[in-house]
């Protein structure tokens, strides 16, 4: 006998042979079991995944000898010959080549006579998206109404692609990629009837290079055997497959979390000189920073072992010290670069790149870091002031307000400052004087930014109550108008809500004229105006103390 390759030896005969496909398989032998036969189906999925096994195996079970039930005998002359291909009731047709109206025709003709030898005449279409419009509306008839002991059976990768007509007049089952772990399971079992010495790390690479085909992961196998023999090396499947050393990916991750670049690029360009795909290495490198973000989600491989089982000890303490936020931003760079070198015509470069960004870029300071210190900033202008009456707002944490645990709500934190400046006798606060304001004008200019330059004509902000009262001194009718807007309010409130944590109404006084002022027109207030109608010796000095803390200069 001629020599068969695996996918064709190891192809199941039986539903429970079927690998990683069980809601089908079930449904399909509880339908065999009640005898409720439907006279068409689907098979929708990606390729190597079991349609056209499961279509000959449900051919088989409708045409046994032995009589239709859940599993076919596959003893029995029909089950051989359907195993065969020579079966004269089981007639399969390739859709790609069998795609005009002539050829439906055809196969509408044959359907009309009654099986030869079985009880059902079985129509198999693979790949049935390939067919013309002219011969779907040719089959469209016969599907819906076939003749009886007649069943259709539809194979596809690409379901979007077949009429509606024709998808309403079947059964559709999805048949869902093969999980690595399934496809190692059967790879194990193969080799070890076979007679092939190969370890199970070199059975994970090849599980994982199918993408979910077991019929690919055990040509893949083919492939490796023919070029090995029967005792296989790990170098053997890098070799032939081209995939990249498990090791050279977690080494480069290692490099990465070390921050040792020029170790990095090194071991890149050796994986260049050696002729290896860089953007599989990218990707390769991709798939191990995944799952140690898993692995750091769920202290563990991840729910039903989605990834992270093979991750060595020391990659897992140094991607702990990281913690996730740090792996996503190193994720979210690779992830870039992967689309990037699709594109450039010098992948080499942009791998490289964003392999550089990665390590340069854990020397930028975390939020939580950049917080702490505008704190510091903060506790040293309020001792420069020489105390202004009043407690510095972002030293009651060093969180974020936003992350800040036991915050009141905003009315009764209002009503707390409230109580607190009408017992201790003082004037509501100006808010122009408060840092935060700036952080205000910054969120209304990224919402409106022709309202942002009307806050330099504020001349004083303070909080009353319910209200919070804001003073204009020589306001004319354009100021006043775009400032009353509604839509502008709401800007203008749902800023002060976000930053000061108080939700207040806005109410305005409008000042009269000064004498000499000019007039505020639309052109003006549509520009930042380079000096503002009332002193701010608070902001000056926030800004030489942000110089200082910083160590920064002005540009503009």
């Amino acid at each position: 006998m001629s020599y068969l390759v695996f996918a064709r030896k190891w192809r199941p005969q039986t539903f429970e042979e079927v690998v990683g496909q069980r809601p089908v398989v079930q449904t399909l032998m509880n339908a065999l079991s009640a005898n409720r036969i439907a006279h068409a189906y689907l098979f929708a999925g990606p390729r190597g995944v079991g349609k056209t096994t499961t279509a000959r195996i449900l051919a088989k079970a409708l045409n046994c000898e032995a009589g239709i039930s859940r599993e076919p005998c596959n003893c029995c002359p029909s089950c051989h010959d359907v195993a065969q291909g020579r079966h004269l009731d089981v007639i399969e047709v390739d859709g790609a080549s069998n795609r005009g109206i002539d050829e439906v025709r055809e196969l509408r003709e044959n359907v009309r006579f009654s099986p030869y030898r079985g009880r059902y005449k079985v129509i198999v279409i693979d790949e049935v998206h390939m067919l013309t419009e002219a011969a779907f509306n040719a089959l469209l008839k016969t599907l819906e109404e076939p003749p009886s002991r007649v069943v259709f059976i539809l194979a596809t990768t690409e379901p979007h692609k077949v009429p509606l007509t024709i998808l309403s007049r079947c059964q559709r089952f999805e048949f869902r990629r093969i999980p690595p772990a399934e496809i190692d399971q059967r790879l194990q079992q193969m080799v070890e009837e076979e007679g092939i010495e190969i370890d199970s790390e070199g059975l994970q690479t090849i599980a994982r290079s199918a993408e979910g085909s077991l019929r690919d992961a055990q040509s893949l196998l083919d492939q490796v055997v023919s070029f090995s023999g029967p005792q296989v090396k790990a170098e053997d499947i890098v070799t032939i497959l081209g995939v990249m050393d498990r090791q050279e990916v977690e080494r480069a991750a290692e490099y990465i979390l070390a921050g040792e670049g020029k170790a990095l690029l090194q071991l890149l360009d050796k994986l260049y000189s050696a002729g290896h795909d860089l953007r599989l290495f990218g990707m390769s490198l991709l798939e191990l920073f995944r799952d140690l973000m898993i692995s750091q989600a769920f202290d563990s491989a991840g729910p039903s072992g989605m990834g992270g089982a093979g991750i060595s000890d020391i990659l897992r303490e140094r991607a702990a010290k990281l913690g996730f936020p740090e792996l996503d931003r190193l994720l979210q760079i690779l992830m870039q670069a992967e689309m990037e070198m699709r594109r450039s015509p010098y992948p080499r470069f942009v791998l490289e790149m964003a392999l550089l960004r990665m390590i340069e870029g854990r020397r930028l300071a975390p939020l939580e870091e950049i917080w702490k210190r505008l704190c510091q900033m903060e506790e040293r202008l309020t001792v420069g002031q020489g105390g202004s009456g009043r407690e510095p707002q972002l030293r009651e944490s060093a969180e974020p307000p936003s992350v800040r645990p036991g915050t009141p709500k905003m009315g009764e934190a209002r009503e707390n400052r409230s109580e607190e400046r009408a017992g201790s006798g003082l004037s509501p606060l100006n808010w122009l004087e408060d840092p935060r304001w700036f952080e205000l004008k910054r969120i209304i200019k990224r919402e409106k930014i022709s309202l942002a330059p009307l806050l330099e004509y504020f001349s004083s902000v303070s909080p009353q109550g319910e209200i919070l009262m804001i003073r204009i001194e020589g306001a004319n009718s354009y100021l006043s108008e775009t400032l009353e807007d509604h839509h502008n309010r709401k800007i203008l409130e749902g800023g002060i809500r976000a930053v000061f944590g108080e939700d207040l109404k806005i109410r305005y006084e409008f000042g009269r004229k000064k004498e000499g002022q000019g007039e505020i027109s639309p052109a003006a207030a549509s520009s930042a105006p380079n000096s503002v109608p009332h002193p701010m010796p608070a902001a000056d000095t926030l800004v030489e103390k942000a110089l200082e803390v910083f160590e920064g200069r002005v540009v503009k």
